[in-house]
């Protein structure tokens, strides 16, 4: 991640040299002309079937225009746009995580949008509140949203009920009370994607935000994560570890390996986006699935929000055609059969599915989360405090001195 950090800044210091001349990156879009020609689309190997459907139909309504879909994966999706870019080889849209378009502007990658919006008439009032905030930058508009991801919890209905609960406690006090009864005979009340540092730093970004914390100041100057709030929030993922009711395979875990726990009966909560629940269904369908917002301190609490957008590179070259496909993507209906969770379209959320009690809980949590860090500067922070984590899981640490050491650590990267 430090590297694809530094490819960022090197691509922002060459960028004079790396627009310049040949493509038509400052054109505006032409009014009254039907584009045509060829167009690439990169898309995360998660969608990839209903990609393919995508560009299948877009292609029957516009004829004139070839979608070249690319297949992009999560490990390497961002060095790879970087790539493309520093080769002019851009491709004309890519789908990115909604918290990479504030540093993709910031070193000059992204087109605004804000002419071809106008021009093929999408409707900005439709996304639900807080859908475009991050897709705004000094005015401008850079992407357009499809999907928006908030974790929640997933429980095995059975395994509480066994320990005298129908439902996860609203709050962390009851909550850890009851993963203390749950946990027993190799079975555990809690799981933790600790094995994965994006995982791993949303949860403690989630419970930094239910004690009423914050990662930055307001002008995102310093780094304020040896807060009281940091401190409660950590002390939750460590205390469960040490504690025994959190399963001890969970420093190893990511999504797949957690998944799999629970639904072999290894562990009776865990949290994630609402994309597991089809996972779970399909694998492990006797489990008695259940979901629950998060657990907070005095009810249920904050969790974080991210998801998936479109953008524009501006090293691309046929900006008008991309143009086509992008407020393609964005209709309400399409939003729907791409996103594998909650689209973000207010009008494609009414769809039937999301009034199972399953993913309404996630319809509800979203309502309560916050975003997830847009510093420019994240992916060099996020490696930091994943460290800092580990450490005091291990104990290799106490929690106070990882989160006072985390925040120095952060703070010396942000001068």
């Amino acid at each position: 991640m430090k590297k694809i950090f530094l490819a960022f800044l090197i691509v922002c210091l060459a960028g004079p040299l790396l627009f310049a001349g040949g493509n038509s990156a400052q054109n505006a879009p032409a009014p009254g002309k039907e584009p045509s020609g060829s167009i690439q689309w990169w898309s995360p190997n998660w969608d990839e079937v209903a990609s393919k459907a995508l560009v299948d139909s877009f292609q029957k309504e516009f004829p004139n225009i070839k979608v070249d879909l690319v297949i992009t994966e999560w490990t390497t999706y961002k060095s790879k746009i970087i790539t493309a870019a520093s080769a002019n080889n851009a491709p004309e849209i890519t789908a990115v995580l909604i918290s990479d378009v504030f540093p993709l502007t910031q070193v000059g990658l992204l087109y605004p949008l804000d002419d071809y919006v106008k021009q093929n008439n999408i409707d900005l009032s439709d996304y639900v509140t807080g859908a475009l905030d991050a897709s705004y930058v000094n005015g401008k508009l850079y992407s357009l949203p499809y999907r928006r991801d908030s974790p929640a919890m997933y429980y095995n209905a059975d395994m509480l009920k066994a320990a005298g609960y129908d439902a996860p406690s609203a709050a962390w006090t009851d909550f850890i009370e009851m993963a203390k009864k749950v946990t027993k005979d190799g079975v555990y009340g809690i799981g933790w994607q600790l094995g994965d540092q994006t995982n791993s730093v949303t949860r403690l970004l989630g419970l930094l935000y239910t004690f009423g914390g914050a990662i930055f100041n307001d002008d995102q100057t310093k780094c304020l994560l040896d807060s009281d709030a940091a401190i409660k929030g950590l002390h939750i993922i460590v205390d469960s570890y040490k504690g025994g009711y959190a399963s001890p395979n969970s420093i190893e875990w990511n999504n797949p390996k957690i998944r799999d726990a629970f639904g072999t009966g290894k562990i009776a909560t865990f949290f994630a986006v609402s994309g597991e629940i089809a996972n779970i269904q399909k694998s492990y369908p006797a489990i008695n699935l259940k979901t629950s917002m998060v657990p907070g301190v005095n009810g249920y609490g904050v969790s974080t929000y991210n998801g998936w957008t479109n953008v524009m590179l501006k090293n691309s070259v046929n900006k008008d055609a991309a143009a086509k496909f992008i407020c393609y993507i964005a209709r309400p209906e399409n939003q729907l059969a791409l996103s594998a969770t909650f689209p973000a379209s207010s009008k494609a959320l009414q769809a039937p599915k999301f009034s199972d009690p399953l993913y309404a809980t996630f319809r509800q949590q979203v309502q309560n989360a916050k975003p997830e860090s847009n510093y420019k500067g994240w992916a060099e922070v996020e490696p930091i405090i994943f460290s800092y984590m580990q450490k005091a899981v291990n104990g290799d640490l106490s929690v106070e001195d990882a989160c006072k050491k985390m925040t120095a650590d952060v703070n010396a990267v942000m001068q």
